[in-house]
């Protein structure tokens, strides 16, 4: 399926794939939502997987739901990439939640990722779920929808990409509804 991305979602895949093959062992991306951070993602695991076939990623959240989402736009804009069902590690990609993690079912796995995308990864120090597993081995990269300064984990982490809403509203891909706030629409 031929996908026609904006400039700045090519950006995102190119500077979140060049991190990748960095020494850096956490980056984040801010992308703010509505802008296609599902797709951008989707297409960033495949470009990695064309490049690297047996890269084992894995795709944490803190809600069942959003791995549902993200394995639709998975299926929808990556299909030839592996969604593996199970909790394992093994080339492709492995969805789980944060609990998980930090339950110990796939924690002392950690090390065995490639790349480990943290989505919506303020969540990490926001619901208290401390720290993740630091492994040398893999990658860490937070997914983030708003501007918000990380603390623990990814206080450190390198800027890899940054797209505001007001970027998007200065380059035409968002459109401003605040104009609207105060209009009385019973007409």
């Amino acid at each position: 399926m031929e996908t026609k991305l904006h400039d700045y979602q090519i950006k995102a895949i190119e500077s979140i794939y060049n991190f990748f093959y960095t020494g850096a062992n956490k980056g984040k991306m801010h992308l703010a939502t509505g802008m296609g951070v599902g797709i951008v993602l989707a297409l960033y695991v495949d470009k990695i997987l064309q490049s690297k076939p047996d890269a084992s990623i894995l795709f944490l959240s803190a809600l069942q739901i959003q791995h549902e989402q993200a394995k639709s736009v998975f299926a929808k804009y990556a299909p030839q990439v592996s969604v593996n069902s199970k909790l394992k590690v093994s080339a492709g990609i492995t969805f789980a939640k944060y609990e998980d993690v930090i339950s110990e079912k796939i924690g002392a796995k950690l090390s065995a990722f490639d790349l480990v995308i943290c989505n919506d990864a303020h969540s990490v120090d926001k619901n208290y779920y401390g720290a993740l597993p630091a492994c040398e081995q893999a990658k860490y990269l937070a997914v983030l929808q708003a501007n918000i300064a990380l603390k623990g984990f990814f206080s450190d982490a390198t800027f890899i990409y940054k797209y505001t809403i007001s970027d998007a509203l200065n380059e035409g891909h968002a459109f401003n509804w605040t104009c609207y706030m105060h209009m009385d629409l019973q007409t």
